[in-house]
């Protein structure tokens, strides 16, 4: 009996023992893998941050080159810092006819980066109401809130963007939200005689 009962322990040791070894390969297995995913996922990530880089220094001709050969997702955020997409940056330096040419090719002009900024936040914070117009006219929502609840309308009012404070009443911009005083945008703008008569049209 007593030799019995140390053959099943044997058995049972020797049972988890080769349990172990597979699990300790498939580890080793998973590892490989991961590793290879990496590998390709860095290859595909230096065409999109390339991509990015040139939407950010207006590098039109090789903007249409990556799109060309379909190397990049055109709307292909960084995820490894500010979340910009190639029109975000591009928005951000002001380089217009970048941004035209990546609307033209599909971007999404209402993906937020970091801080819940869209391309038409950056040409607020610019004051530059030909990129506003551009971005407007391709579809832009001119009411995207930020992570602080700011609209580009409420970021304009507050930081004295005079320029897009105008054009963005013209084109439609809602004045039914708050400042951080807990003034309406209407109460500010109606309460100023001389913006109102820039705002009025002529």
């Amino acid at each position: 009996m007593a030799g019995c009962v140390h053959s099943q322990r044997m058995l049972h040791g020797q049972r988890l023992l080769n349990n172990m070894k597979v699990i300790h390969l498939m580890f080793i297995c998973a590892i490989i893998i991961l590793a290879g995913c990496q590998k390709v996922d860095k290859y595909l990530n230096k065409n999109n941050y390339l991509f990015v880089s040139a939407g950010e220094n207006g590098n039109n001709e090789l903007i249409n080159q990556i799109l060309d050969q379909k190397k990049v997702d055109i709307d292909w955020q960084r995820a490894d810092g500010d979340l910009n997409t190639a029109l975000i940056a591009a928005a951000r330096s002001e380089h217009e006819k970048t941004v035209l040419i990546l609307l033209s090719r599909g971007a999404n002009p209402n993906i937020q980066d970091i801080n819940g900024w869209s391309a038409v936040h950056w040409a607020v914070e610019k004051n530059n109401t030909n990129l506003i117009q551009i971005l407007a006219s391709n579809k832009s929502n001119i009411d995207i809130k930020d992570i602080r609840g700011y609209t580009p309308l409420v970021y304009a009012v507050d930081h004295n963007k005079i320029n897009a404070v105008i054009l963005l009443i013209r084109l439609g911009a809602s004045t039914n939200f708050f400042l951080g005083n807990g003034k309406s945008i209407s109460e500010v703008i109606s309460s100023n005689q001389e913006l109102m008569s820039l705002i009025k049209p002529h």
